[in-house]
């Protein structure tokens, strides 16, 4: 009996509550009736542009294309070498280690223990030094023997026998000038120097180690110049000759350059029939590193003049491609950098946007170059169209339906121009991405 007066004070609040949250809702609704005007002012205030489809658009041409076809390959070395001593010994230096850049009769890269050289080759010119005094002496008495022999007191076969005595010995010093020449060429043979300029890819010896000629210690491949190699298939190899520019395509740098042809080898795999052509590219910044996988563009076929749109415009399916050209209606600005940040140096609008319509056209790929196809529309469809200066969609087309109303966008250089002082260390590529 004591609890339900203590209760009556919330329920009343609730109640009370309840009654003001009704009422205003009441009344909220009766004012949204009586100025509808109103209302509709505030739906007008949102721009219809924001419910469009927003793409971006390129310019058709008008010129000739070549056809190109891409393949693939891998970059190769110029020159490779495994570096092993001509002489046995103590492996004394190793100064190069993996990754290293060494340079052409310059930098030592081992040296073996000189010791034993050393030592033979002291022995070999004491043994010379030793045989031209006996020869020397021998010479004076063969001398002096032939002086005597007028006077009968030595015979005639004692001086040839002196005479074969100084012929060994000078024959005996020539071979000591060869012992000694030897070890000379052995001394400076124990030092291993790079024959090249290149990087050392390998190293398979130890400071220490006894090795003997031939034992591998580096492994070195040149630099400064790489070769692309390109499986070509057979029926596209009479296109190519000896010293023509190929653009090569570099994937991991994202990077295209231009190399000569410089073999075509007449002798490949039989089950795929494609041969291997090697492309010369030069690398002064050693950016190009062995084993990168590349695609090369060749021409397989004499240019040809038509309508020429980016890749990115042509909508490729199964059933069939097409293009979708843009048709101008208007033209409305967007709201500029200073309407939405504050910006002391005053940038330019970040973008412009025009609003039309887009319509859907069946092409067909003439020639497939690089970065463009040469197409053609089918007949009576988009031929008033697809031509030179038309505006095709390359990005967003895939979501597009015929007829649409779309928004263009596209980045106002000016404002890109200003980007290093609104935006510091900020930057924005302009380039539409692939799909």
């Amino acid at each position: 009996m004591n609890q339900i007066p203590k209760q009556k004070p919330v329920v009343l609040a609730s109640l009370t509550i309840t009654a003001l949250l009704v009422g205003l809702g009441l009344g909220w609704g009766g004012y949204q009736m009586m100025n509808p005007q109103e209302q509709q002012q505030d739906t007008k205030k949102t721009p219809s542009r924001v419910n469009l489809a927003p793409v971006r658009v390129a310019e058709a041409e008008k010129k000739e294309l070549a056809a190109v076809r891409p393949f693939i390959g891998r970059l190769i070395e110029l020159k490779k070498v495994v570096l092993s001593p001509e002489v046995s010994g103590i492996l004394e230096t190793l100064s190069v280690e993996e990754g290293d850049y060494v340079t052409e009769n310059e930098t030592v890269i081992a040296e073996i223990d000189k010791t034993w050289s050393d030592l033979a080759l002291r022995q070999a010119e004491a043994q010379i030094a030793l045989l031209t005094v006996q020869l020397d002496l021998q010479k004076e008495e063969l001398e002096r023997m032939e002086r005597l022999a007028q006077t009968r007191v030595v015979t005639e076969s004692e001086i040839i026998q002196k005479k074969v005595v100084t012929e060994q010995l000078s024959r005996q010093i020539v071979v000591a000038e060869l012992a000694r020449d030897e070890a000379k060429e052995r001394l400076e043979r124990s030092q291993i120097v790079a024959p090249f300029d290149g990087i050392v890819v390998r190293k398979t010896a130890e400071i220490g180690q006894r090795v003997t000629s031939g034992t591998e210690i580096v492994e070195i491949i040149s630099r400064g110049k790489v070769y692309a190699e390109i499986l070509i298939g057979e029926i596209y190899l009479k296109q190519l000759h000896i010293g023509d520019t190929i653009p090569i395509f570099i994937e991991a740098l994202g990077q295209t350059r231009n190399g000569q042809v410089e073999a075509i080898v007449p002798y490949g795999p039989s089950s795929s029939r494609t041969f291997p052509v090697k492309v010369l590219l030069d690398d002064p910044d050693n950016e190009l590193k062995v084993g990168m996988s590349v695609t090369a563009s060749i021409e397989t076929r004499s240019p040809t003049e038509g309508i020429v749109v980016p890749k990115d415009a042509v909508w490729i399916q199964t059933q069939g491609n097409s293009v979708w050209v843009f048709v101008s209606v208007a033209k409305e600005p967007v709201p500029t950098a200073k309407d939405t940040m504050t910006n002391e140096n005053d940038a330019p609008q970040t973008a412009s946007e025009i609003n039309g319509v887009v319509r859907r056209f069946p092409v067909d790929i003439i020639v497939q170059g690089v970065e463009e196809y040469l197409i053609e529309p089918k007949p009576g469809e988009g031929q008033e169209f697809l031509v030179a200066g038309a505006q095709v969609v390359i990005e967003g087309l895939e979501r597009l339906a015929e007829g649409q109303e779309v928004r263009v966008v596209s980045i106002n250089p000016d404002f890109l121009e200003h980007l290093p002082q609104a935006f510091g260390h900020l930057t924005i590529d302009p380039k539409p991405r692939k799909q």
